[in-house]
């Protein structure tokens, strides 16, 4: 693979900084002998194969997945505005906790060390915590992000779990913007009165907000909010700008630049304001292309729901 030494740094960078923060589990000495043993890297080694030149060709590359997502199911309490996924138009036999305890096995076997559980909403599924056992048996780190209105019984029982981390979706504390943008009554309310929960627990919180001209108005406040309510316990706030859907089921209003250039200097002032917090902005350029170059709209394309790449049933995917 070759890529510029700017590229391959950012890349490199990035797989550490993840890899430094996680706590993966050690692998197990019963590994079948087959496996292969990829490199480990360190910021020397990434600085030293960097330095040979502009353009330079990585000796090595990772030789099996380290993380997949595992979707675990169709539904969602939330349906936002926004949603890419074409999941709640599907039906179908999810995948049996035996079935999938194998398959934990497996991945734990070839020193896969975490899972990000996707969906659907993760505790819209009865038996989560039955999956997510599995995981814990097997020493595999997961991250939980959810939209769910977590009650005193499902945090009780996440607390149990040593390789689980929580990250909450919340785009807005507004009960009014969140109607328009999760389709739900009382939304705000449900999600304050979780936050409020998870800080008296002490768990440690992960919160994405998905950025889009609906909340980007507020979205200086509803952080303010969010760190006054579970600033404590806060690990991350990521703000992702909302990128136009393969499957819209909804109207709503896109980012501009303008939008986006406020939601900056929003982020900015709260993330130097709390050092000790990692706050982000992603990167709008899904949020801000033309309407006419998304996939859905390119010649011959006249079926959203029509096989292709990008559809998935619920089901393990793969990451290198």
């Amino acid at each position: 693979l070759k890529l510029s030494k700017e590229e391959a740094h950012g890349i490199l960078l990035s797989t550490l900084q993840f890899l430094e923060g996680s706590k993966v589990s050690p692998l197990t000495t019963s590994e079948p002998a087959v496996v292969p043993k990829g490199p480990v890297y360190s910021l020397s080694d990434v600085e030293n194969d960097l330095s040979l030149g502009e353009s330079h060709r990585i000796p090595h590359s990772l030789e099996r997945p380290i993380s997949y997502v595992h979707e675990v199911g169709f539904d969602c309490y939330a349906d936002c505005v926004y949603c890419y996924s074409d999941l709640p138009a599907r039906t179908g036999r999810l995948l049996e906790i035996a079935r999938i305890g194998e398959l934990v096995r497996e991945a734990k076997a070839i020193g896969i060390g975490q899972v990000s559980f996707s969906g659907g909403d993760p505790f819209c599924v009865p038996d989560f915590f039955e999956i997510l056992e599995e995981y814990e048996a097997c020493g595999i780190t997961s991250l939980v992000a959810t939209k769910y209105p977590l009650g005193e019984t499902e945090l009780d029982r996440f607390l149990q779990y040593e390789f689980a981390t929580l990250q909450m979706s919340i785009d807005a504390l507004d009960d009014r913007i969140c109607q328009i943008i999760h389709q739900r009554v009382g939304y705000a309310t449900a999600m304050i009165d979780t936050l409020r929960r998870i800080s008296a627990r002490s768990i440690p919180l992960h919160i994405n907000m998905v950025l889009s001209g609906e909340n980007v108005g507020c979205l200086g406040d509803t952080i303010d909010r969010i760190l006054d309510i579970a600033g404590h316990n806060l690990v991350r706030l990521s703000v992702s700008p909302a990128g136009r859907s393969l499957f819209p089921r909804h109207t709503y209003r896109h980012l501009t630049a303008e939008d986006f250039a406020v939601a900056i200097h929003d982020v900015e002032q709260r993330a130097t304001r709390n050092p000790n917090i990692r706050i982000t902005i992603g990167d709008p350029e899904n949020s801000l292309r033309p309407a006419e170059t998304d996939v859905r709209n390119r010649p011959g394309r006249t079926d959203p729901y029509a096989p292709h790449i990008g559809v998935r049933s619920p089901s393990f995917r793969m990451e290198w």
